[in-house]
């Protein structure tokens, strides 16, 4: 073998390369089935050996597995390690996880689990046309199941891959179906699921994206009626995160109204004496607390340091600078 591996003086002494991916390849082609699924076989049964497996060690069991035979430890470690690249917003190898384990998944439970990671990985991607391919799939299988709770999962991500597309009451009008029946059901999960969706709808901005939305362009009483339903909705089902997300969109809509309050007092001719008052040397925190606007600057400015409370909690550091930036 002289010649043909090279100590890997990154690792152990027992850890060896092939000189050229070309020497590998020729190996592996002079090995029998037999002997390459035993040696498939012998690598998964040391990476799963203790008492678990280290969650960037997945990927490479479920390969060794499937080419050993064991197709369903292939699905169930593809699976969790699609699930840890989601969580880790990396939706390229969420994809390529979910296309081993698709072909070989046996039972409507793994398929379901495997289009969901598909989907939220193509959300991740802005996709909505290969969204809306596989909840057509999704959907067969919830249908076929007779799982009412999936089929409101897969409506929403349907309302979801619309608002993507930009078509805004399409995907309201889906994501309000799914509230009504929610509430009859008496899901409330569901139901704040889908209050979160009706508001970002609305709003036409994904949660913690959206900033000071103009008057003209949105309907403050529908997303603030959705959003307050979410916010009790979360507090009362312990969703922080949730809670943090709808209590900021809260904030921005207050700061919406702010907004619109004073183009339409310049419009009437009322802003050249604030501009003035300004202009004389006043500060506008000193100004505004004499103003009938007040009160909604005040709910704003409680809304975000709620939600900034909560975020800070939680360790959300995204969270919490979104809220800090929609705050000036």
């Amino acid at each position: 073998m002289a010649g043909l591996l090279n100590l890997d003086s990154t690792s152990s002494a027992a850890d060896y390369r092939f000189t050229h991916e070309r020497v590998r390849e020729y190996v592996v082609t002079t090995l029998t089935q037999v002997r390459r699924r035993a040696l498939h076989e012998a690598v998964m049964q040391l990476l799963t050996a203790g008492a678990g497996s280290r969650p960037e060690s997945l990927p490479l069991i479920a390969q060794h597995a499937l080419a050993a035979g064991h197709t369903e430890l292939a699905v169930e470690m593809s699976t969790e390690a699609a699930r840890n690249s989601a969580r880790a917003g990396a939706p390229e190898e969420v994809l390529r996880l979910v296309g081993i384990a698709q072909p070989i998944a046996s039972s409507p439970q793994e398929r379901v689990a495997l289009l969901q990671l598909q989907d939220d990985a193509l959300g991740m991607l802005l996709r909505p046309s290969q969204r809306l391919e596989g909840l057509a799939q999704l959907a067969a299988l919830a249908e076929a199941l007779g799982d009412a709770r999936l089929q409101m999962d897969v409506t929403l991500r349907r309302a979801a891959a619309q608002r993507l597309g930009q078509e805004y009451e399409g995907a309201a009008e889906l994501a309000r179906c799914v509230r009504l029946l929610a509430v009859n059901q008496g899901d409330k999960r569901a139901e704040l699921a889908a209050c979160l969706e009706v508001g970002q709808d609305i709003l036409r901005s994904e949660l913690g994206e959206g900033y000071i939305p103009a008057a003209s362009e949105v309907d403050f009483a529908g997303a603030s009626e959705a959003y307050s339903r979410a916010a009790a909705l979360a507090e009362e089902l312990g969703e922080n995160s949730k809670l943090a997300a709808s209590t900021r969109e809260l904030g921005i809509i207050a700061m919406g109204r702010v907004r619109a309050w004073f183009i339409e007092g310049i419009k009437a001719g009322d802003g050249i004496s604030l501009m003035q008052r300004i202009a004389d040397g006043e500060r506008l925190q000193d100004i505004l607390p004499g103003l009938p606007i007040a009160p909604v600057v005040a709910e704003a400015d409680a809304r975000f340091r709620t939600a900034l409370d909560i975020y800070e909690k939680l360790g959300d550091r995204q969270g919490a600078m979104s809220t800090i930036i929609s705050s000036k």
